[in-house]
């Protein structure tokens, strides 16, 4: 058999798998990082690379197995070493197999209305398994409370990074058609980052607790993302984020909704479709609405703008075209508060 470039030799010798003398082994390095991809006659396997707290893969591992039995079927099966582990530690790293299917699958196109249906509904059940491995009432605050201060940090530390800058072109000519923007529209973006900060701290807050225990996907990127004829696969989930399933959500609506001019009938449906096994509580709904009220691009463009990561006057345009979108933003997110709370 042949190796992959970077792929410790051990980690096959701790596994049973069935490979046939005529096995190609790759890496695609194109599409997918920190996977090999073992493809045979008969059997397809992919062999994923962990780079961090490997205590965190071994719990998220715990996780996808549980979420397994209670039937969600949307990540790929993963399996154990031949000592029964759920990976291989070589030096720093973690190293586990999953399955990969054989054929009948393409990488998420965004464009297609179709595969953000399919994505919602994935995560639909993803919420449905998580409710099933929900913790006792007596730990679920502890989590909670660790989640939820988590993330309501990490939105306020991203307001207090554009504040700090908005003070020190306060202090300087502008240079640009960026800065000159940022100042022009700073007051508006902050003033919505607080509100839906503020909604994030009622939320947790609310007696009305979901309580489910779990990690998020994290990573809606097309190459994550395999479509089949009838679902969607996530591959790879090992981020080490946690918080509730609603998170995951938001951060898909607000990454493709836009793509969609913030069509109102379209969020309506996928709404709709997120909520077919169970209904939202007011907990969720108060997170939901939060972060896709959030400048989460005012956040992302300035930061690209203070790294020297995008071209001055392509920020500058992208900025423009963000200001003329709030508009169908907001009418969008008007609609679907108006169908969570029932008005």
């Amino acid at each position: 058999m042949g190796i992959a470039a970077n792929l410790p030799d051990q980690v096959l010798l701790e596994y049973v798998l069935e490979i046939d003398d005529g096995e190609v082994v790759f890496k695609d390095r194109e599409t997918i990082k920190n996977c090999w991809r073992i493809k045979s006659t008969n059997s397809n396997y992919a062999i994923w690379e962990y780079q961090g707290n490997l205590g965190l893969l071994q719990e998220l591992l715990e996780w996808r197995k549980l979420l397994a039995e209670k039937g969600f079927t949307d990540f790929l099966h993963f399996y154990k070493t031949k000592s029964e582990k759920n990976f291989v530690q070589v030096k720093q790293n973690g190293y586990y197999v999953t399955t990969w299917p054989a054929e009948g699958y393409a990488f998420f196109a965004p464009e297609k209305r179709s595969g953000l249906t399919k994505v919602v509904e994935a995560l639909s059940r993803l919420r449905t398994a998580g409710k099933l491995l929900a913790k006792k009432k007596d730990t679920q605050t502890e989590y909670l409370e660790r989640a939820e201060v988590y993330w309501l940090k990490a939105y306020q530390e991203r307001l207090t990074e554009l504040l700090i800058f908005y003070c020190y072109l306060q202090e300087k000519r502008l240079a640009n058609d960026f800065e000159r923007l940022y100042v022009e529209n700073f007051e508006d973006f902050y003033e919505r980052g607080q509100q839906a900060i503020q909604r994030m701290v009622l939320a947790s807050s609310s007696s009305d607790n979901s309580g489910e225990e779990g990690f998020l996907i994290g990573n809606f990127l097309p190459e994550n993302m395999l479509e089949t004829e009838t679902s969607i696969i996530f591959l790879n989930t090992a981020y080490g984020f946690k918080g509730l399933p609603i998170h995951d959500l938001s951060l898909f609506l607000k990454m493709y909704l836009p793509l969609q001019k913030w069509d109102e009938e379209l969020a309506l449906n996928l709404l709709t479709r997120y909520q077919e096994k169970s209904t939202l509580d007011n907990q969720e709904k108060n997170l939901f609405l939060a972060q896709l009220s959030f400048p989460g691009r005012f956040c992302i463009y300035t930061q690209k703008y203070l790294d020297g990561t995008g071209e001055v006057s392509e920020l500058a345009a992208d900025f423009q075209k963000y200001l003329y979108e709030i508009y169908w933003h907001d009418r969008c997110l008007e609609k679907l508060e108006n169908r969570l709370w029932g008005e």
